[in-house]
Formats: structure tokens, sequence, C-alpha cells
């Protein structure tokens, strides 16, 4: 199934800015198809892949038992709309083509506030079965939506998070438990309990700054792969990195790092000199 959307030309990049017709990349074609005269539309580049075709093929549309061939006379990023099948059409070369004269949707711009307006047509299209929706409540829509593709997948993240966190006690525990008898000769040579804790927290301060150095950059490559994969599949999702959150995800891993470090600095004012050294 693919979506045959026919389009007032001249109003439709203004509405739809999601698909970014006025862009530059967009601009040229777009013109060229609100001036044609045949029967021209445009196709998404999830259609061109799945169809095999290029810009100026000849493709058969089947509407309602009637087949036309009409003509892709350019292409678009379709993104997550309606799935990324779609086909641009003309109204009027549409009502020629296929004799459809109902819409499924009329659109309305209007300088009154549209919660107004969406109670004034209601009494006018309840008798026809109609709904009224404004643009905010469908843009609404589609952004939950897409909300729930994004919650499914911070699961994963919450997972990692967690596991990462389990594998930085670990870590630290066992450095620990390897370096008590290093710790117990710098204690025997004269370093106190506070040098040895301040020891132990810079150690964790530092290794939170190297972890962030590191994950920046990771990320960026990693979220680039999400993208790809994520357009391989069919759902072209573009994921990038929220460098504002940064600062708050470092706090988070340095408090997390300092909570893990207290148990092993009240174990290493139990550190017995003597007992680690007495073989040595």
């Amino acid at each position: 199934m693919i979506v045959l959307e026919g389009v007032d030309s001249k109003r439709y990049p203004e509405f739809n800015r999601y698909l970014e017709l006025n862009n530059d990349k967009n601009s040229e074609m777009y013109k060229e198809f609100d001036k044609s005269t045949g029967s021209e539309v445009i196709i998404t580049d999830k259609l061109k892949r799945a169809l095999n075709v290029n810009v100026g093929d000849k493709i058969t549309i089947d509407v309602n038992d009637i087949k036309k061939n009409v003509k892709v006379i350019g292409t678009m990023d379709g993104k997550l709309y309606d799935n990324g099948s779609v086909i641009l059409m003309k109204n009027d070369v549409m009502e020629k083509e296929f004799n459809i004269r109902e819409a499924t949707q009329i659109l309305f711009k209007t300088g009154k506030s549209p919660v107004d307006v969406k109670y004034e047509l209601k009494s006018v299209v309840k008798d026809f079965g109609a709904t009224v929706t404004t643009r905010d409540e469908f843009q609404k829509q589609n952004v939950d939506g897409n909300q729930m593709i994004v919650n499914v997948l911070s699961i994963f993240s919450y997972l990692a998070i967690f596991i990462a966190a389990l594998g930085v006690l670990n870590n630290i525990t066992i450095g620990f438990l390897q370096r008590k008898r290093e710790l117990a000769v710098l204690s025997s040579v004269g370093m106190t309990d506070a040098a040895r804790n301040g020891m132990l927290l810079i150690e964790s301060v530092l290794s939170v700054v190297w972890s962030v150095l590191i994950a920046i950059p990771y990320s960026y490559l990693g979220l680039s792969l999400l993208t790809k994969t994520m357009t391989a599949l069919e759902m072209p999702m573009i994921v990038v990195l929220d460098i504002k959150a940064v600062p708050l995800y470092a706090v988070a891993a340095l408090v997390l790092i300092i909570l893990a470090s207290l148990p092993i600095m009240l174990k290493g004012k139990k550190l017995s000199i003597i007992n680690e050294l007495k073989y040595e």
C-alpha cells in the first residue's frame, strides 16, 4: 500500500514543512512539479529504491481499478511521513486521471484562533461524519507516535547504563583488592588516610574525565551508524547527540563513581599494614 496524496502545489510546501520541499535540495525540483501540466508525480526516496526507477521514468499507478502511467518528475526524502511511502500528485491531475472528486482531508489556513475555528467547523461537518483537527493536534499525534519508538529504544540505553554501573562498582572493588599491598606500602612510608582517600578521589575524577572525552566522539560515531541502520530498516530516524546534556551525564557519572569509591575508602581505614606486608 502506497499513499497517493493529491495536493495543492501552490500551498502544500508551506503546509507540510516536514518534507522540506522548499529547501535548497528540493526547491528547483518542486518548482518544476508546480509548473508541470501533464501527469507528473513526486515520489519518496524509499519508493525510488523499492521500484528501482529514476527521475524521468514512468510508473503505473492503480487506483480504484484504474491504471495510469505517470512520469516521475522528482524524488524527496519522505522520512517517517506515512512510513516514507508517499506519491505527491496535483489535485487536478488526480481528478482527471482517476476521477477522484472527494477529498479525504480539506486543509484551511486561518488568521483566527485554530481552536475557535475548530469549534465553528464542528457544527458544519458533523452531518457528513467528518472530524476537525488542528495542525497542532495533528503534529502532537505524530510526535507521540515517534516518542513510542524512542521509548522502546531508551529501554536498551537504560539497561546499558545499569550494566555499566555494576561494572564500575566491580572494577573499583577489584582494583582496591589488587592494590591493597601497594596502598599498605605507601602507608608504611608515611601516607596518611586523608592523602590515600584524596588519591582515590582524584583517580575517580580522572576516570570520569577520560571516559567523557572518549565517549563524545564514540557517541557521534555510534549514533551515525544507528541512523544509517534505522534508514536501512526503512525507519529513517536521524539520531543525534544532545551535546547540552553531556555535562549532566558527566556529573551523574562522577557522583556514581564517588559513591562507589566510598566503601573502598572505608575499607582503606581498616587496612592493616602488618597483615599486608608480613610476607614481604
